[in-house]
C-alpha cells in the first residue's frame, strides 16, 4: 500500500515535464491548425507555431544534459520523435506555407 505522501507525490506535475509538454502542445496545435483551417495564412501560423515548439524542447535539453537528470533527459529526448514526425507531415503537406522561403 502507497501512503499518501508517495500518491501525491506521483500525481504532481514536475517542472521537469513542462519542457517536453509544452512542445507537444504546440506541436499538435501546429498540425491542427493547418489540416483544419486550408488558408496560406494557416499554414504560415502552424509553421510558427511549429518552429516555436522546438524551443522548449532545445532548452530541456541542454537542461537535463546539464544538470545530469537522466529521467527527465530521457523523456525530453523522446519528445522529439513525435516533433520530427509532425515536422516530416509539415514539409510533405505544407512546404508552400514555410515562413522562411
Amino acid at each position: 500500500m502507497e501512503s499518501a505522501e508517495t500518491v501525491q507525490h506521483k500525481e504532481k506535475l514536475r517542472v521537469s515535464d513542462a519542457w517536453w509538454l509544452t512542445a507537444g502542445v504546440l506541436g499538435v496545435a501546429s498540425l491542427l491548425i493547418t489540416f483544419i483551417i486550408r488558408t496560406d495564412a494557416a499554414e504560415r501560423t502552424g509553421w510558427i507555431l511549429y518552429l516555436t515548439a522546438w524551443i522548449p524542447l532545445i532548452a530541456g535539453l541542454i537542461h537535463y544534459k546539464a544538470s545530469r537528470n537522466q529521467r527527465a533527459f530521457y523523456h525530453t529526448r523522446m519528445a522529439s520523435l513525435p516533433m520530427l514526425l509532425a515536422g516530416t507531415v509539415m514539409i510533405a503537406f505544407h512546404w508552400d506555407g514555410f515562413p522562411l522561403r
